[in-house]
């Protein structure tokens, strides 16, 4: 849970799930939260992606192979 204090500080909060995919789903809504505030907050700093920055990224990148649509499971990866 992601509460939002007049001075602009904000603090995240954990509560206790039974399910690993009910903690997942937790920690995604309080991340949206999290970004939601910050851009209501500050919605100047909300820009496109530099193209540059996108290249130089892709450049570093560019021997890795994936597939777009492999199933990774129901596990958390991180």
């Amino acid at each position: 849970m992601i509460t939002g204090y007049q001075d602009g500080m904000s603090m995240v909060t954990r509560e206790e799930s039974k399910t690993k995919k009910h903690e997942d789903e937790i920690f995604l809504w309080s991340f949206m939260n999290l970004l939601a505030f910050d851009m209501k907050r500050s919605p100047k700093r909300v820009s496109p992606l530099n193209p540059a920055l996108v290249a130089r990224n892709n450049s570093l990148i560019g021997d890795v192979r994936f597939t777009p649509d492999e199933n990774l499971g129901d596990q958390t990866l991180i």
